[in-house]
């Protein structure tokens, strides 16, 4: 990672483009620590590309397919392209290749639209979610930014946020309760990782200049 007043950030995604652009704004206030400089989907169609558009943003569409070689090099090949510092994934369903996260040294995030370590896992995405958590009798449910591992939804748990589940609330309610903290969570979560890249890295340069980190 190169050293630099900003992080460079993509989001990954393939969803409506909710959390994308609630990144995307974030990144343009005032002293924000990264800076959004691509936009990754796997669909023509998704969001995302509306939310590069409204925001003047490069947006890379990946090719279709069933061949995750050609997928992987594809996004492997964007991502040296365009210097990415941390990756976003924001409503991106598949599991991100092993050479993807180590490539970016680790530095993946994720958002899951519920408290981790609960209902996470395959297959445990969008409305299954909601209807998981309804199921279970839970009191409360939330988000959770992680950091993305090789297994779904097991990585280092970076922030929550809770809803309260109330008696009589739909899947679709709970669904729309947990999105509505979502954005400011993923935002919040994505600045201060990214600060602390920052810090690291002038350490890091005080370091090569001095000799010591003393």
């Amino acid at each position: 990672m190169e050293y630099s007043s900003q992080i460079n950030l993509a989001i990954l995604g393939s969803g409506a483009g909710t959390n994308a652009h609630a990144i995307c704004r974030a990144a343009r206030m005032p002293n924000s620590s990264f800076c959004v400089s691509l936009l990754i989907t796997t669909s023509a169609k998704s969001g995302v590309r509306n939310v590069a558009r409204e925001f003047g943003l490069e947006c890379v569409v990946l090719s279709r397919t069933s061949d995750v070689v050609n997928l992987e090099n594809e996004l492997l090949s964007c991502l040296r392209e365009w210097g990415i510092d941390v990756l976003a994934l924001a409503g991106y369903m598949r599991l991100l290749p092993v050479s993807v996260i180590n490539a970016l040294g680790g530095r993946v995030l994720n958002i899951h639209p519920a408290l981790l370590p609960h209902f996470g896992g395959p297959g445990m995405y969008g409305m299954r979610v909601h209807e998981a958590v309804l199921a279970s009798k839970a009191s409360e449910s939330g988000a959770t930014v992680h950091v993305v591992s090789e297994h779904y939804d097991e990585g280092h748990i970076l922030g929550q946020q809770t809803v309260a589940v109330l008696p009589g609330n739909s899947p679709e309610l709970l669904q729309q309760m947990v999105k509505a903290v979502e954005h400011e969570l993923y935002s919040t979560v994505i600045q201060s990782y990214c600060s602390t890249l920052l810090a690291y890295n002038d350490v890091e340069t005080d370091s090569e200049n001095s000799g010591s980190l003393l």
